[in-house]
């Protein structure tokens, strides 16, 4: 028996969504092993599995970790701080420079691309503003050619 909302239909189309999520996150994981070996290495398909296997166990255990941080925080959204404590509380310390470093980078990445967007997005409003202004000696070209015409 299915639960109450749930058809054959929605079930069928949520595991296909699952399974195209997971061979995506399979060909990253598969991708980055392959970056990470030196030249000539080669990795078997059951090592990669059984990588992609713990990225994703460590992925439920930062997951469920963090979520006990906000419950008892009484947030609801998770931040990277709740994040870096979660990695901090489950013993990877060492991980914390690191970690801080790629979030500050992030966070530049961030404000120089929005940065970039605002400036480009105001000098195309300026650009339409300046196209939209009516030209006073085109309108007056125009006036003068519709009175020309007019006449008999």
């Amino acid at each position: 028996m299915l639960p109450k909302g749930f058809s054959c239909d929605s079930l069928e189309i949520s595991c296909v969504t699952d399974i195209v999520k997971i061979s995506n996150t399979a060909a990253t994981v598969f991708r980055t092993i392959k970056d990470v070996l030196p030249e000539g290495y080669r990795c078997s398909s059951e090592t990669g599995n059984l990588i992609m296997e713990c990225c994703m166990e460590f992925m439920r255990m930062i997951s469920d970790e963090t979520s006990q941080l906000c419950a008892k925080e009484g947030k609801s959204t998770i931040g990277a701080d709740h994040v870096l404590k979660s990695l901090e509380s489950l013993g990877f310390h060492a991980w914390r420079k690191d970690l801080d470093a790629a979030l500050s980078s992030h966070k530049e990445v961030l404000i120089t691309t929005r940065l970039f967007y605002t400036q480009n997005l105001k000098d195309l409003q300026e650009e339409t503003q300046d196209e939209q202004e009516p030209n006073v000696e085109q309108w007056a070209e125009v006036r003068k050619s519709m009175q020309v015409m007019s006449k008999p």
